[in-house]
């Protein structure tokens, strides 16, 4: 049997978990790749994937991020990218262990914003799980960045958002094949996605410099904006140096209208 260039790659990529690095090595190498690897590639894996060489991959991540995935294995609806503008597409990020503040004003801006608007976010715990789910309480459509495979539910916690957002017609994205488990530095790598995907970039709540600072690189690094939700004075806020540092002042829905210069018109077709 003659196999695919594409399913060449699923197989490199699922034999090297996703690693972006391992992948190229192999490709360059033109290591061989046994129809046994490829056969248990496809079992594993399904047809739910698309490659860098395909037509549908997302132009948005080809085009502007550094490595961007040889593979990215998808649950949902992948029309969602042929059918979205980038400038309809916000970015929602923050910290983990958010607080009532952060909650309230992520809910507050997302629900205000136009039905056409796809929502972008990691799907961790705090600011991520309340973008997510706020967009699907408003019938916005939502993208989750998986920093582990694309069946692994991390934290558990999420399942009901995962599930939901697969029905709702969003999608989950990962460069991690199936039940990969996360870890720490995959996080990190993820986020460039996140970055790509999005056309503006809003920070909620924040405080540490971690994966939300990285986020933040990855959209300056590609030409993005980013808008930041100002928090009360003597508190070790992220968001407020942001804002020191040039960031735009996000306090409503409609200040984060004018700022990405979102419009109400909606065309996904279901």
């Amino acid at each position: 049997m003659i196999y695919s260039t594409r399913e060449i790659l699923l197989a490199l990529s699922y034999k090297y978990c996703g690693d972006f690095n391992h992948i190229l090595e192999a490709i360059h190498l033109k290591e061989f790749v046994p129809p046994e690897l490829i056969e248990e590639a496809k079992e594993a894996c399904g047809n739910q994937y698309v490659t860098y060489l395909d037509s549908e991959y997302p132009e948005h991540i080809k085009q502007s991020i550094v490595r961007p995935p040889i593979v990215l294995f998808y649950r949902g609806d992948l029309k969602l990218f042929s059918q979205i503008n980038l400038s309809e597409t916000i970015g929602v990020i923050g910290s983990r262990h958010c607080t009532k503040y952060g909650v309230k004003m992520t809910k507050k801006i997302v629900s205000g914003l136009p039905k056409n608007t796809v929502i972008i976010s990691g799907l961790a715990k705090g600011i991520d799980r309340i973008a997510h789910q706020t967009a699907l309480d408003c019938n916005l459509k939502t993208i989750a960045v998986l920093g582990c495979g694309v069946d692994y539910i991390y934290p558990n916690e999420n399942c009901d958002i995962y599930k939901r957002i697969i029905n709702d017609g969003g999608l989950i994205l990962s460069e991690y094949p199936g039940l990969t488990p996360p870890s720490p530095e995959y996080f990190g790598i993820r986020n460039r996605i996140v970055a790509g995907l999005s056309g503006y970039v809003l920070v909620t709540e924040a405080y540490e410099r971690s994966g939300t600072s990285i986020t933040i690189n990855f959209a300056l690094q590609t030409g993005k904006c980013v808008g930041v939700v100002p928090y009360p004075a003597g508190y070790a806020s992220m968001c407020n140096e942001l804002i020191k540092d040039g960031a735009e002042v996000i306090e409503s829905a409609e200040d984060l209208i004018y700022a990405a210069n979102l419009k109400e018109e909606w065309h996904y077709e279901v």
